[in-house]
């Protein structure tokens, strides 16, 4: 039932849960305000006709839907299964007979056969809104990103370049020549687009939204000739530059979904999804584990013993790691923070990156006269505590033998 606005754009009504009702005048009669029931009122705007149309209007209508969603226009399966609901709700109402049981009892007055396609996409009006009539979403695209080990730890802002389809910039997305007609399209009135509403038990709109007219694909001009540069398609190819963020802490293969930039859409309809999956590349050194990073330190026996600090790279940057006074082989060392950055109770948190003691014992033959004197010195020194260390675990146990043996 076409009824109008406050703004004048032609209103088409969907029924939520239970009835439909229509405000306003529209084309110079009023609209009955009794409830209708939501397949009779449905049938009829599934053609964008009148409760009162004639059966010309009806083929008319037929006619005109059919440019859009006929197979040999548009070859889509979603376009397929509207042109043949579009062809079974004109075969009703041109026939006076199933009009009248039509008019009468609804949906349920057709039976099923041959109507059941009809039945299950008028039930996906209702359950779907506008969006099952008017439009066609776009697809999905999908493309793979490379990112270095770094960039996946601590995020950033990428470029990604894919192929998709735009919309046509010479008809603007209609698929008719701008200048083959100067008429204005008879269901929208020249205004380009509808307003959908939609409604439920107790007359409240629950959606009021707007929505290019499948009449003349948003053009507001009754035309029937092809756009040259897209063949009625609407939409052709481009190459596209999208800037996305990549959040801290993604693994390999995590799927990032960008959102409204995959194809667009056809005839109004929603554009689809970008679908960008992560390839984080390995980094020599550094293994992720969960949210922290492991890597190997090694140290000089005279490190170890003395201990300081050494100077180590993180995915952060370098940083200065305190290494304590006898440091013992395979020993973990914790740089905080500096691992992965993940949400946590009051704002961002950052896992930790641990080094694995590998302490570098120097070739006794190679050694120099001086610092093979050196090294006996030493051994003199620490002989009394090796001898201390091993009377002790001959009376305490194997444990302390292990110490010992440290």
């Amino acid at each position: 039932m076409i009824a109008w606005s406050t703004r004048q754009l032609p209103i088409r009504n969907y029924s939520g849960t239970s009835f439909v009702t229509a405000t306003g005048c529209g084309a110079g009669r009023c609209a009955s305000s009794r409830p209708v029931q939501p397949a009779r009122a449905s049938l009829y705007e599934l053609l964008g006709v009148d409760l009162s149309a004639s059966s010309a209007d009806i083929r008319s209508a037929y006619r005109r839907l059919a440019t859009l969603y006929h197979p040999d226009v548009n070859p889509s399966v979603t376009a397929h299964e509207r042109f043949q609901a579009v062809r079974l709700a004109a075969e009703v109402l041109a026939s006076a007979e199933q009009r009248q049981q039509y008019d009468a009892r609804g949906l349920a007055a057709l039976g099923g056969g041959q109507y059941k396609l009809l039945h299950d996409f008028m039930a996906r009006v209702h359950a779907q809104g506008a969006a099952a009539v008017i439009g066609e979403a776009g697809g999905d695209i999908s493309t793979v990103l490379g990112l270095e080990f770094g960039e996946a730890v601590t995020g950033s802002a990428c470029t990604v370049t894919t192929g998709a389809l735009g919309t046509c910039p010479d008809c603007k997305g209609s698929g008719f020549d701008a200048a083959s007609s100067s008429e204005d399209c008879a269901m929208c009135h020249g205004q380009g687009e509808l307003c959908l509403r939609v409604w439920v038990q107790g007359g409240q709109p629950r959606m009021a939204v707007r929505e290019a007219c499948p009449g003349c694909r948003g053009s507001g001009k009754a035309q029937m000739r092809l756009c040259s540069r897209c063949s009625g398609e609407g939409r052709l190819a481009v190459r596209r530059h999208v800037r996305i963020r990549v959040p801290a802490g993604v693994v390999d293969a995590q799927v990032l979904r960008v959102r409204g930039q995959g194809h667009c859409g056809r005839f109004g309809g929603p554009p689809g999804d970008l679908l960008v999956k992560l390839q984080v590349y390995s980094l020599v050194g550094v293994v992720r584990v969960g949210d922290d990073l492991h890597s190997p330190l090694h140290l000089q026996l005279y490190q170890a013993l003395l201990g300081g600090s050494v100077d180590v790279k993180t995915v952060r940057g370098e940083c200065s790691l305190a290494v304590p006074p006898g440091t013992q082989h395979g020993q973990l060392l914790c740089a905080r923070n500096a691992g992965v950055a993940k949400p946590g109770m009051n704002g961002v948190e950052y896992g930790h990156h641990f080094f694995k003691v590998a302490i570098q014992v120097p070739d006794g033959q190679a050694a120099a006269p001086a610092e093979a004197a050196l090294l006996q010195q030493l051994a003199q020194l620490l002989r009394p505590l090796s001898t201390s260390n091993t009377s002790t675990s001959t009376s305490t146990g194997n444990k302390t033998l292990y110490l010992g043996i440290k």
